[in-house]
This record gives structure tokens, C-alpha cells and sequence, in this order.
């Protein structure tokens, strides 16, 4: 991938730190730059970027904080226009700066690289000057004594800090101008643009995160290791603390052994930065635990000051709670509010979903938070153990971005950021942004892969598949590299595989993993309809032999005709491999171990011929044949391979069971394992996380099955309406695309023959629409009233160009293959923009009065 940057773009700018002492992880720096412009400003920006991140102040005012997380080789900088805050005279720049440190890995592993900072102010002056302030060592720097070095890690498997702040430490008014910062120090210069490890410099390619105020929503109060419930006496007006005005919690000093408490719930898991307004206090300290259930840990310490004070964490937290440990407090402390500072990539709730059955709809709605809160730099798997960039994670976020806020950008972004840390023997690492220790999970690569194609198609941005164009063949190298004899993926060795899968399936993987294969298939299907978009034939051809050979591998090595189901894997004698881990283990009709993700997975890509989709069916659907699913991850890809079987009721109850199961149990966002024989009340271990974005399969399966909405061509130019309503009676929504919304809303009959839908979609756009069928005689279908003859067989497609009138219809609907009925049904399709109505406790009430052509939604009218 070429360098992007421009050398004279940050020409006199020079990358700058403190210099080096004994301890330079956990860094906290302070920056300043005193400058004079001497004449008005007419235009005036200001370009950043820092290692590994920067809050940026000029003349005592925010700016912002960034930069993207980055893998320092590629660079990225933020773009500032400041014209209105820099003057005429003397300015300040201020930066509270941050490093990691290289002594220990970041999150998951990554090493995030040196502390490094670099400045370039611009100004056009109204004397037709052009004033420059770039960072040199003419700057002043000093270590933030507020914070404490040596604090431990939040957790062991993330790897970050946790932050000691003292109060009584910070330099007074260092943000302004007037501050005196002649005892700093000058800053170690470590080169221009580029030097090592920044290589490249490129600009912000993602929006900056949006921020807005999420109260508490209950507020407790209680001592800890006290045998009674707390009184007015200790804590008075808790409450106070949720309602974001000017009352105020008071807290008393108590007992050398007992800490007053106060747990804020915030009634979901949020995301951000926490703050505490400090009304009054004489000293002491608080401790600030967070947790996405009760199981609290403590990653912030404040040592307070006397008087009034704001708190703010450095780097953002998360929980649905919070609890504030007072202790040592010399008189009584004062708090006026408490609040999260909501921090996500921002988002446009664009996608809708509602049907008649409430829990859906709420199983939709916290399956969109739960993604919203794993979107920042990147798609993350987490935003408290890990924050980091899976390609496993990626592939189906992505998907569920689509669908609930019509965002492409982060998708580009992220696929971007993986394809940059690529290994020099081909494979896409693990996770990103920055180069792990983390061994290759052998079906991530496919991962990337697939989540590339689906980019495409579904934005109908193919120029980043001609951008990565270089990345994919040499990823599709690396697995041929890997092949065996018969096509198959062979297994990698111990010291370079990561074995995931699903880490809680029982799937033995000392050998070839059919899940693997699985995956493997879909990405060179994927990578194959990539070359014939680009041009690319020869590959095409290439890529159609090793799709075809390794299907007829799959199926013939793995069916076992005793089981009537696909073993997990084969050992090295090419034998199947038929255990499961002990704690999987279950009694089952055949004496023999089956998986719903192994048989899923062939389902889902095509790879069952038709005589045997009945026993891979039945592994799915029959309890004693296999366990359940307990990994959202994996149960997004069982659900999408009902819906490919057509069999959309036993999906839909799926997702009822498992995504249902969870809220059940209080869930408020979509956890990480979720076991459905859980007895009621029981959560996962804490080692699992509780808000995990890949989880939400939901958000992406409703309304691309049940609305029935999925591009057919790229970027939606041809899009296949074709609802598979399972058991509901009725279902609406909008699906966002780049040509603009899709409006679908249906409903069944109460004879429960009838169907009738209203749809709406952009001009620019062609569909496909495809109706259910309910009764075995011929349908008669009606469009915007005109009537359409429909074929014997009931199977031929309609389509709407756009700017062609209904007139021209040169066939009826495609119904569903998977339902062996004919229907009745009448479809007043509209060409006009769509109605944006939200979503309701039911579906509007059928017009029947309105004319055609005057409706900008839709009437249909059963036909008796």
C-alpha cells in the first residue's frame, strides 16, 4: 500500500516528546506554545496527530482529541479550523498528550509504539501575511505530576491503565496564556516528516466521535462492610446525583472502617467519558469502580483538593454501573452531578424495525445499542475488556451498520486498517489496528475477505476493492499455500493458529476443521464475483475450479451417512474426529457428538446438496442431536443458515430463544455467551463480556429476512424485496441505502390466505419483489390496481426500472421457494419518496379510498 502523505504539507514540523526518564510508559505529558500573530486573522487552521492520543486547548478553549487509534507506520492527523479562536496578539496552545509505552502491550497484545506529538498552525492574516507555528523545541513539556505512573492494568486481558489522579497535583491554569511554564522542560526533537516509526501521515478518514449527557437513572446509597441499611444521616439527597441540576449529595464522614457508597445505575450499558462535579469538599478520596453488571472493578482513583472541582477520566470508560468509594474524607464531601459523557462514532438511526411481537422489536432495539456502543475508532469486539478490531468482528458488524444507521464509512475504514498490518506471507493478522502477538485465526483472513466483497456490495464503492486489490490476491496465495491434495485448508501449525471457531462449541481442532473449509469457500465465492467485477476473468476461472473442487471435498469427506449430519473435523489419518470437550459432552440420540455451527456453517454457504439438507436440518432444529449454541458470534451464522434453508420460523423463534432468552434475564445489551438453558437469573462468568457488537445478529437478520430487503446488485442499483414473515402477522420497517430508504410494510390476511405489502424505494432504483405463497390455486395480483397474469408455476419475476411505468410489467411476483402454497394478494407499489413514518405498535391502517399515483405510500386492497 503507497504512502499517501505530503512531505510539504508538515514542512519546518518536527515530531517532539519529553525527554527520555526512567519510567516512559503510563505517560502523561503537558505541552505548551506561546505565539503572536500581528494582525487579524482571516483564516487560520491547525493539523495534529499524536502517540497515542492528545486533548487539544488553544487560549484556555477545548478544540478536540484524537487522533484515530493508529499503528504508528500509518499515521493518522486531524485538521482543525481555528479562525475564530486564535487572535490578533499572543496565543497559547495547550496539549495534555498520552503514551502507552512499548515496555508493556496494549490492548490485546498490540504494542501501540514511542510517545510522539507534532503541531503545524497555519493563519492567513489580513496584512496578507501567512503566519506559521509548527512543533519545534521552542515548545515547553512537562510530565503531568497528577497522574500516577505505576497504577496496574484494568484488566489482564486488555492491558491498559488503570488512572491514579491527584487534584492537589495539577498545575494551576496551565491551559492559559498567563500561566508560567518557564520551570518545564524542553522537548526531545525526534525528527521530521517522515521519520520512524511514523512513516505516513494521512488525514482523519472517520467523522470524530459525537458526545452528548446520559443521566444516571437510579442513584443508591449504602456503607460498605456495615450490617445496616444507610441513613439520611451518612448520605443525604443521592438522588440529587440523576437529576443534572444545582442540588447536591452530601456525604459525612464516617468511621475509620466504613466508606460511604453510592452506586449510579444508568439503566444500560453506556460508553464514554464519566464526570464528577465536585460542589464542595476539604480533601479525601474516591474510588470509581465500573462494571456492566454488578460485579464492579475499580480502574479510577481521585485524590481530591479542597474547594469545588470537575473529574474526568482521561481515557473512556464503560458500565451500566458506577460506584463511588468515599473514604478519608475530613469533612463533609459535596457532590452536584455524575454523568457519562456518551462517546460513540457517530450515527444516524436510519434502519427501523417493528412487527407484532414486542420482543423483537425490543430484541432489535438493544441489539442497536449494543452495536452503537462498539463503534469508535473501529468496529471493537468490546468497549471494556478489549477495544479491539477483530476481522471476525468486522464481517458482521459491518453488516448490522448497514441495516441500522446506513453507515459505509467505518466499514471502509476498518477493512483499510487490517489490510495495512497484512504479514508478509499473506494472511490478514487477527486483529488490528496495530500489529499483535495474537497467533492467525485460520478463518479470520475469510473473514476480512467476505466482509470486503460485502462492502462492496452493498455500498457499490468497488473502488476499495481495487485499493486492496494487491492485499486480497496475496491473501488468496496464503491459503493456497495451505492447501492439501484434495483442496481442503490444511491445519496450521501449533505456534502460528489461534483455534476459535466458536470457543465454546466442543469442536475438536486437532486437524482440518470443517467450520474452517466452511469459511474458506465463502471468501474464494466472494473473492470470485471481486474479479469478474474488476475485470479479472483468468482469476475468476482460477477461483471457480478451487470453489467447485473444495465443495465436492467437504461434502464427500465429512457426511457421515450413521449420524445423518457433517462431523466437526478430520485427524491426521483422515479420519472424522468425533469427541467433544468434556463440558460439551451431551447425551444424544446417535451415541455420537454433532454441531449446530458445523452443519449450520454448510447450510449457510451452499455446500449441502438437497439430499441431504433434511438430517443437516435436523441437527439444527432437533435438541438431542446437538447442543446448543451458546456464542452470539455463532448464532447469528445458525439464524442466517434457517433463513437460507427456508425455514424462517424456526429462525425467528431462534433468535427469540437466544436473543430473547438474554433480556429475559435483564439484559440491555447483547452479551458475548449466553447459555439458553441458563436457569432464569443465572449471568455468564464475568470473563465474558456482557456488550458485544458482533453479538447483535438480530439487527441485520430482521429486516433482511423478515422485511426481506438485500441488495442484489451493488450498492443496491437492483434490490430484492421478498419477506419471509414466519409466524408474524405483520412487519415493517425502513432498510437505508445509498441510493436512499426502502420502505417495506406488510401484513397477512386474517383468513391467513391473503398478503398484501406496501413498498417504497428511491427512483434510482431497480427491484426484485418477491411474495410468500399461502393457497395451491392461481394468485391474482394486483399492481397500483392494474391486474398481472402469474404463471403456472408461480415462480417469475417482476421488475421494477425505474422511470418505467406499471403498465410495462412484463411478468408476476417471484413467490417464495420455500413455501410450497400459492397466495392472493393485492400490492399498490409507490414510486414517490417514501413516508418516513417510525414505526408504531402496529401498521397503518390500509386506505383503500386513495387513487393511483396520489399516495406517496401505499394502499392495497385484498381482491375477494
Amino acid at each position: 500500500m503507497a504512502a499517501n502523505h505530503d512531505k510539504t504539507l508538515w514542512r519546518e514540523a518536527l515530531w517532539i516528546w519529553h525527554p527520555v526518564q526512567e519510567k516512559m510508559y503510563n505517560f502523561h505529558m503537558l505541552a505548551r506554545k506561546v505565539f503572536s500573530l500581528d494582525a487579524e486573522v482571516i483564516q487560520a487552521t491547525l493539523m495534529i496527530s499524536a502517540n497515542n492520543a492528545y486533548e487539544l486547548y488553544i487560549n484556555g478553549q477545548w478544540i478536540g482529541r484524537g487522533p484515530v487509534r493508529s499503528y504508528p507506520k500509518w499515521q493518522y492527523y486531524d485538521q482543525y479550523d481555528v479562525t475564530e479562536i486564535v487572535r490578533r496578539g499572543d496565543n497559547v496552545v495547550a496539549l495534555h498528550a498520552y503514551n502507552h509505552g512499548t515496555e508493556h502491550p496494549g490492548i490485546l497484545h498490540q504494542t501501540p509504539g514511542r510517545g510522539g506529538l507534532i503541531v503545524k498552525i497555519t493563519a492567513q492574516l489580513a496584512n496578507g501575511s501567512t503566519a506559521t507555528v509548527v512543533s519545534d523545541d521552542s515548545w515547553r513539556v512537562a510530565r503531568a505530576p497528577q497522574y500516577s505512573v505505576d497504577t496496574g492494568f484494568t484488566t489482564s486481558h486488555r492491558q491498559d491503565y488503570k488512572e491514579v489522579y491527584d487534584a492537589t497535583q495539577e498545575p494551576h491554569g496551565w491551559k492559559e496564556l498567563d500561566f508560567d511554564d518557564s520551570a518545564w522542560k524542553t522537548p526531545q526533537v525526534l525528527g521530521s516528516v517522515p521519520t520512524t516509526p511514523w512513516e505516513n501521515l494521512i488525514p482523519r478518514d472517520i467523522p470524530h466521535s459525537t458526545s452528548e449527557p446520559v443521566w444516571p437513572v437510579n442513584v443508591f446509597g449504602h456503607l460498605s462492610g456495615c450490617a445496616y441499611g444507610f441513613s439520611e444521616h451518612d448520605i443525604e439527597n443521592p438522588q440529587a446525583l440523576a437529576c443534572g441540576d444545582q442540588q447536591v449529595t452530601e456525604i459525612f464522614p464516617l468511621n475509620d472502617d466504613f466508606d460511604a457508597q453510592i452506586l449510579l445505575d444508568f439503566g444500560r450499558p453506556v460508553v464514554g467519558r464519566f464526570h464528577l462535579e465536585v460542589a464542595d469538599c476539604q480533601g479525601g478520596q474516591i474510588d470509581i469502580s465500573y462494571g456492566d453488571d454488578l460485579d464492579l472493578t475499580r480502574i479510577d482513583r481521585l485524590l481530591l483538593r479542597p474547594g469545588p472541582q470537575h473529574y474526568q477520566p482521561y481515557e473512556r470508560r464503560f458500565g451500566r454501573y458506577v460506584m463511588l468509594t468515599c473514604r478519608d474524607l475530613p469533612a463533609p464531601l459535596k457532590l452536584r452531578q455524575a454523568w457519562f459523557e456518551l462517546v460513540t462514532y457517530p450515527v444516524k438511526e436510519l434502519g427501523e424495525f417493528s412487527c407484532n411481537d414486542t420482543a423483537l422489536n425490543r430484541i432489535w432495539e438493544v441489539g442497536r445499542w449494543t452495536l452503537q456502543m462498539n463503534m469508535h475508532d473501529h468496529f471493537e469486539d468490546c468497549p471494556f475488556r478489549e477495544q479491539t478490531l477483530y476481522c471476525g468482528d468486522l464481517r458482521v458488524s459491518a453488516l448490522l451498520a448497514y441495516y441500522a444507521f446506513g453507515d459505509y464509512q467505518l466499514a471502509r475504514h476498518s477493512l483499510v486498517a487490517l489490510a495495512r498490518i497484512q504479514c508478509n506471507d499473506g494472511a490478514i493478522p487477527t486483529c488490528g489496528p496495530a500489529p499483535s502477538q495474537l497467533s492467525i485465526i485460520p478463518e479470520w483472513p475469510a473473514l476480512w475477505l467476505i466482509a470486503l466483497a460485502e462492502y462492496w456490495q452493498h455500498s457499490g464503492d468497488l473502488s476499495l476493492v481495487g485499493d486492496l486489490w494487491d492485499n486480497l490476491k496475496h491473501l488468496l496465495g496464503w491459503y493456497h499455500s495451505w492447501h492439501d491434495e484434495r483442496g481442503l485448508m490444511q491445519q496450521l501449525p501449533t505456534d502460528q493458529r489461534f483455534d476459535f471457531v466458536d470457543n465454546l462449541a466442543g469442536i475438536d481442532q486437532n486437524g482440518q476443521v470443517l467450520a474452517v473449509q466452511c469459511l474458506y469457500h465463502h471468501a474464494l465465492v466472494a473473492a470470485r464475483k471481486m474479479a469478474l467485477a474488476v475485470g479479472n476473468a483468468d482469476l475468476a476461472e482460477e477461483l471457480t475450479h478451487r470453489v467447485e473442487r473444495l465443495a465436492e471435498a467437504v461434502d464427500e469427506l465429512y457426511w457421515s451417512n450413521a449420524l445423518q449430519g457433517y462431523v466437526d473435523c478430520l485427524g491426521d489419518n483422515g479420519e472424522p474426529v468425533r469427541r467433544a470437550t468434556p463440558d460439551i459432552q451431551k447425551s444424544t440420540k446417535s451415541g455420537e457428538q454433532l454441531n449446530q455451527i458445523t452443519n449450520g456453517l454448510m447450510l449457510y454457504c451452499g455446500l449441502v446438496p438437497q439430499g441431504r439438507k433434511s438430517g443437516t436440518l435436523a441437527v439444527l432444529l432437533d435438541p438431542g442431536l446437538a447442543p446448543q449454541v451458546r456464542a452470539g458470534y455463532m448464532n447469528y451464522y445458525v439464524t442466517e443458515a434457517l433463513f437460507a434453508a427456508g425455514r424462517p420460523t424456526e429462525a425467528v423463534e431462534r433468535i427469540r430463544e437466544y436473543w430473547g432468552g438474554m433480556i429475559q434475564r435483564g439484559a440491555t445489551a447483547f452479551w458475548e455467551v449466553f447459555d439458553p438453558e441458563t436457569p432464569p437469573g443465572q449471568l455468564p462468568d464475568r470473563m465474558w463480556s456482557l456488550c458485544h457488537g458482533f453479538c447483535a445478529g438480530p439487527v441485520y437478520s430482521l429486516p433482511a429476512h423478515v422485511l426481506g430487503v438485500q441488495p442484489i446488485e451493488a450498492g443496491f442499483a437492483l434490490t430484492r424485496i421478498a419477506p419471509q414473515p414466519a409466524d408474524l402477522r405483520w412487519a415493517r420497517g425502513i432498510v437505508p441505502t445509498p441510493l436512499g430508504p426502502v420502505e417495506v410494510c406488510w401484513q397477512r390476511g386474517d383468513d391467513g390466505v391473503r398478503f398484501q405489502m406496501e413498498l417504497a424505494w428511491p427512483a434510482e432504483m431497480a427491484v426484485e419483489i418477491a411474495a410468500p405463497v399461502y393457497r395451491r390455486d392461481a394468485p391474482v395480483v394486483l399492481v397500483n390496481g392494474l391486474a398481472c397474469q402469474v404463471e403456472p408455476e408461480g415462480r417469475t419475476v417482476t421488475r421494477c426500472p425505474s422511470a418505467e411505468s406499471f403498465q410495462r410489467l412484463t411478468a408476476a411476483f417471484l413467490s417464495n421457494g420455500s413455501i410450497c402454497y400459492r397466495c392472493i394478494g393485492t400490492f399498490w407499489l409507490s414510486r414517490a419518496p417514501p413516508s418516513r413514518r417510525r414505526p408504531g405498535p402496529s401498521p397503518p391502517a390500509w386506505d383503500t379510498s386513495r387513487a393511483h399515483g396520489q399516495s406517496s405510500s401505499m394502499c392495497p386492497t385484498f381482491l375477494s
